[in-house]
């Protein structure tokens, strides 16, 4: 009875209708799935897409330097590629080109529809990483940073980072540790080309360095302010559409520059006029 009742409610498919399996990838901004399965039946009425089918069909659209370049992968044979300026002229394109190879008579339908940019005008991605940072402390200072970033319109970006790290250094029997908290605000340029994502930022540091000595006479701790203003690059390399790997490289001006000593003539650290930092992590994007 049960089956029955399966049979009843599953939409059964005409003599001539086949079923079809359609894999779609592209990056934002580019058509939605939705749009291009609609260019694709209005081709062709002869099909269903729909999972699991006997033949699969694979579009994928990657951003270029040039523009966007997409391919067509039928049953894991490589079919077409194409490259467009506009990621929705490629689109239709590969839409046309998919309802020809699943139905050669395609090409004698006029299109009712063409696949519809995709309204989201932003996305969100976040990331995780180790820092080696230069200039804040005397020696390498080894941080965390937790990094969220909105993307509007695939080629601006504004980002916010939380970074904590610590550093110790010895200097005449004594000890120095140094401690620094911030937060980094930065507004981003993207540029996409070989798989590779690049930014151009501009970024402001606000936080503190706390310097506790050690094993001197009148021991004392110390809180700075941090400031600074300054400019870095990532570069994104995707392991998968959600996850990618992080390369992050920055320099900053502090505008406050402290000296710490130990002694009238033992000084441990001054702050320089450009401090650098080092950044490797793994991130998820949202889409």
């Amino acid at each position: 009875m049960a089956a029955l009742v399966w049979l009843a409610g599953a939409p059964l498919a005409r003599a001539d209708e086949e079923v079809v399996e359609l894999r779609y990838t592209a990056p934002p901004g580019c058509p939605e799935r939705d749009g291009v399965e609609a260019a694709i039946r209005a081709r062709t009425p002869n099909v269903r897409l729909a999972a699991p089918a006997r033949r699969v069909f694979a579009i994928t659209i990657e951003a270029v330097p040039e523009g966007f370049h997409g391919t067509l992968v039928v049953d894991r044979v490589a079919d077409k590629e194409l490259s467009a300026p506009r990621c929705d002229d490629l689109a239709t394109a590969l839409a046309l080109v998919t309802a020809l190879a699943i139905d050669p008579a395609a090409a004698s339908v006029l299109p009712r529809t063409s696949p519809r940019p995709a309204t989201r005008t932003w996305s969100f991605e976040t990331d995780a990483g180790g820092m080696v940072s230069a200039g804040v402390s005397p020696e390498a200072l080894f941080a965390a940073v937790v990094e969220a970033r909105a993307r509007v319109r695939s080629r601006y970006e504004l980002e916010a980072a939380a970074i904590a790290g610590r550093n110790s250094t010895s200097r005449d029997g004594a000890q120095a540790q140094f401690t620094w908290l911030a937060a980094r605000f930065g507004v981003c340029r993207r540029w996409l080309g070989w798989g590779i994502a690049a930014d151009a930022c501009g970024h402001l540091e606000a936080g503190a360095v706390r310097a506790r000595a050690e094993m001197i006479v009148n021991q004392r701790d110390l809180v700075r302010l941090w400031l600074a203003a300054g400019v870095h690059g990532n570069a994104c390399y995707p392991f998968s559409s959600r996850i990618f790997a992080q390369f992050q490289l920055g320099a900053s001006l502090p505008f406050v520059r402290d000296r710490y000593i130990f002694a009238p003539n033992v000084e441990v650290h001054e702050t320089p006029r450009v401090t650098g930092w080092l950044v490797l992590g793994v991130g998820i994007r949202f889409p």
